[in-house]
Protein backbone atom coordinates (compact mmCIF):
# COMPACT_ATOMS: atom_id res chain seq x y z
CA UNK A 1 0.00 0.00 0.00
CA UNK A 2 2.99 2.19 -0.22
CA UNK A 3 3.82 5.39 2.42
CA UNK A 4 0.10 5.84 2.73
CA UNK A 5 -1.48 4.96 5.72
CA UNK A 6 -4.58 2.87 5.71
CA UNK A 7 -7.17 5.49 6.91
CA UNK A 8 -5.21 7.84 3.89
CA UNK A 9 -6.52 4.86 1.23
CA UNK A 10 -10.34 4.76 2.80
CA UNK A 11 -10.20 8.54 2.06
CA UNK A 12 -8.85 9.11 -1.13
CA UNK A 13 -10.98 5.42 -2.22
CA UNK A 14 -14.12 7.63 -1.09
CA UNK A 15 -13.02 10.72 -2.26
CA UNK A 16 -13.15 9.17 -5.90
CA UNK A 17 -16.31 7.09 -4.73
CA UNK A 18 -17.97 10.91 -4.70
CA UNK A 19 -16.75 12.12 -7.67
CA UNK A 20 -17.49 9.01 -9.65
CA UNK A 21 -21.02 9.16 -8.59
CA UNK A 22 -21.86 12.88 -9.69
CA UNK A 23 -20.32 12.10 -12.90
CA UNK A 24 -21.92 8.88 -13.74
CA UNK A 25 -25.31 10.55 -12.46
CA UNK A 26 -24.57 13.39 -15.16
CA UNK A 27 -23.23 11.79 -18.08
CA UNK A 28 -25.26 7.95 -17.81
CA UNK A 29 -28.48 8.39 -15.77
CA UNK A 30 -30.00 12.24 -16.76
CA UNK A 31 -28.88 10.89 -20.45
CA UNK A 32 -30.85 7.41 -20.41
CA UNK A 33 -34.20 7.14 -22.13
CA UNK A 34 -36.43 5.91 -19.33
CA UNK A 35 -39.48 6.22 -21.38
CA UNK A 36 -38.59 3.05 -23.61
CA UNK A 37 -39.55 0.31 -21.03
CA UNK A 38 -37.90 -2.40 -22.54
CA UNK A 39 -34.35 -0.71 -23.12
CA UNK A 40 -34.90 0.66 -19.15
CA UNK A 41 -35.30 -3.00 -18.52
CA UNK A 42 -32.15 -4.11 -20.31
CA UNK A 43 -30.19 -1.41 -18.59
CA UNK A 44 -31.70 -2.55 -14.98
CA UNK A 45 -30.60 -5.87 -15.48
CA UNK A 46 -27.21 -5.23 -17.54
CA UNK A 47 -26.41 -3.22 -14.07
CA UNK A 48 -26.69 -6.02 -11.78
CA UNK A 49 -25.12 -8.39 -13.89
CA UNK A 50 -22.37 -5.31 -13.28
CA UNK A 51 -23.07 -5.38 -9.46
CA UNK A 52 -22.98 -8.89 -8.59
CA UNK A 53 -20.28 -9.23 -10.61
CA UNK A 54 -18.01 -6.46 -9.04
CA UNK A 55 -19.31 -8.08 -5.27
CA UNK A 56 -17.87 -11.14 -6.37
CA UNK A 57 -14.58 -9.92 -8.35
CA UNK A 58 -14.21 -7.50 -4.93
CA UNK A 59 -14.32 -11.17 -2.89
CA UNK A 60 -12.18 -13.05 -5.06
CA UNK A 61 -9.34 -10.78 -6.65
CA UNK A 62 -6.38 -10.70 -4.99
CA UNK A 63 -4.90 -7.34 -5.79
CA UNK A 64 -5.42 -4.57 -4.03
CA UNK A 65 -5.91 -2.15 -6.92
CA UNK A 66 -8.53 -4.82 -9.10
CA UNK A 67 -9.89 -4.93 -5.62
CA UNK A 68 -10.56 -0.90 -5.79
CA UNK A 69 -11.46 -1.46 -9.29
CA UNK A 70 -14.31 -3.37 -8.98
CA UNK A 71 -15.66 -1.07 -5.95
CA UNK A 72 -15.58 1.62 -8.08
CA UNK A 73 -17.58 0.06 -10.63
CA UNK A 74 -20.07 -1.36 -8.02
CA UNK A 75 -20.05 2.38 -6.86
CA UNK A 76 -21.66 3.33 -10.90
CA UNK A 77 -23.49 0.53 -11.12
CA UNK A 78 -25.58 1.93 -7.35
CA UNK A 79 -25.59 5.40 -8.84
CA UNK A 80 -26.83 4.32 -12.03
CA UNK A 81 -29.56 1.48 -10.11
CA UNK A 82 -31.54 3.70 -8.11
CA UNK A 83 -33.03 6.75 -10.55
CA UNK A 84 -33.86 3.76 -13.29
CA UNK A 85 -35.18 1.74 -11.01
CA UNK A 86 -37.48 4.18 -9.50
CA UNK A 87 -38.31 5.40 -13.26
CA UNK A 88 -38.79 1.51 -14.15
CA UNK A 89 -41.07 0.76 -10.89
CA UNK A 90 -43.25 4.22 -11.50
CA UNK A 91 -43.74 3.74 -15.31
CA UNK A 92 -46.63 1.54 -15.27
CA UNK A 93 -48.29 1.99 -12.11
CA UNK A 94 -51.69 2.95 -11.33
CA UNK A 95 -51.01 6.53 -9.49
CA UNK A 96 -53.84 5.16 -6.58
CA UNK A 97 -51.30 2.07 -6.07
CA UNK A 98 -48.10 3.91 -6.40
CA UNK A 99 -47.26 4.55 -2.89
CA UNK A 100 -48.52 1.28 -1.84
CA UNK A 101 -46.17 -1.10 -4.44
CA UNK A 102 -43.03 1.83 -3.60
CA UNK A 103 -43.74 0.82 -0.09
CA UNK A 104 -43.91 -3.15 -0.39
CA UNK A 105 -41.15 -2.61 -2.57
CA UNK A 106 -38.58 -0.94 0.15
CA UNK A 107 -40.28 -2.85 2.38
CA UNK A 108 -39.13 -6.50 0.40
CA UNK A 109 -35.44 -4.66 0.23
CA UNK A 110 -34.96 -4.33 3.90
CA UNK A 111 -36.52 -7.87 4.24
CA UNK A 112 -34.03 -9.07 2.39
CA UNK A 113 -31.25 -7.49 3.93
CA UNK A 114 -32.28 -8.73 7.21
CA UNK A 115 -32.76 -12.54 6.16
CA UNK A 116 -29.84 -12.57 4.27
CA UNK A 117 -27.71 -10.58 6.35
CA UNK A 118 -27.02 -13.25 9.53
CA UNK A 119 -26.61 -15.90 6.57
CA UNK A 120 -23.87 -13.90 5.11
CA UNK A 121 -22.24 -13.37 8.34
CA UNK A 122 -22.34 -16.73 9.58
CA UNK A 123 -20.59 -17.97 6.17
CA UNK A 124 -18.39 -14.91 7.46
CA UNK A 125 -17.46 -16.50 10.43
CA UNK A 126 -17.75 -19.83 9.71
CA UNK A 127 -15.67 -19.67 6.24
CA UNK A 128 -14.37 -16.26 5.93
CA UNK A 129 -15.19 -12.60 4.27
CA UNK A 130 -14.77 -13.75 0.76
CA UNK A 131 -17.23 -16.64 0.98
CA UNK A 132 -19.35 -14.33 2.92
CA UNK A 133 -18.78 -11.35 0.15
CA UNK A 134 -18.78 -14.08 -2.79
CA UNK A 135 -22.22 -15.58 -1.25
CA UNK A 136 -23.54 -11.73 -1.29
CA UNK A 137 -22.63 -11.54 -4.88
CA UNK A 138 -24.66 -14.72 -5.53
CA UNK A 139 -27.66 -13.52 -3.68
CA UNK A 140 -27.83 -10.42 -5.88
CA UNK A 141 -28.21 -12.77 -9.18
CA UNK A 142 -31.50 -13.45 -9.30
CA UNK A 143 -32.88 -10.11 -9.61
CA UNK A 144 -30.92 -10.29 -13.28
CA UNK A 145 -33.09 -12.92 -13.90
CA UNK A 146 -36.51 -11.30 -13.25
CA UNK A 147 -35.12 -8.68 -15.31
CA UNK A 148 -33.88 -10.59 -17.99
CA UNK A 149 -37.92 -12.26 -17.85
CA UNK A 150 -39.64 -8.62 -17.90
CA UNK A 151 -37.45 -7.78 -21.02
CA UNK A 152 -38.94 -10.55 -22.56
CA UNK A 153 -42.67 -9.90 -21.35
CA UNK A 154 -42.02 -6.10 -22.71
CA UNK A 155 -40.56 -7.20 -25.89
CA UNK A 156 -43.83 -9.91 -26.59
CA UNK A 157 -45.92 -7.04 -25.31
CA UNK A 158 -44.06 -4.34 -28.12
CA UNK A 159 -44.22 -6.91 -30.80
CA UNK A 160 -48.14 -7.92 -30.31
CA UNK A 161 -48.39 -3.43 -30.23
CA UNK A 162 -46.63 -3.36 -33.61
CA UNK A 163 -48.76 -6.42 -34.80
CA UNK A 164 -51.90 -4.73 -33.81
CA UNK A 165 -51.28 -1.73 -35.41
CA UNK A 166 -50.20 -3.54 -38.65
CA UNK A 167 -53.46 -5.40 -38.66
CA UNK A 168 -55.62 -2.02 -38.35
Amino acid sequence: MGALQPQDWFGIISVVSTIISFITTELFVRRTDISNTARLTRVLMMVNVLTSGCVIGFALVGNFALAVVALWLKVIADTINWPLYSAWLNQNLDPKVRATVLSFSSQLNALGQVAGGPVVGAVGNGWGLRAALTLAGLLLTPVSLLYRQATQRSGSAVKSEVEAQVVE
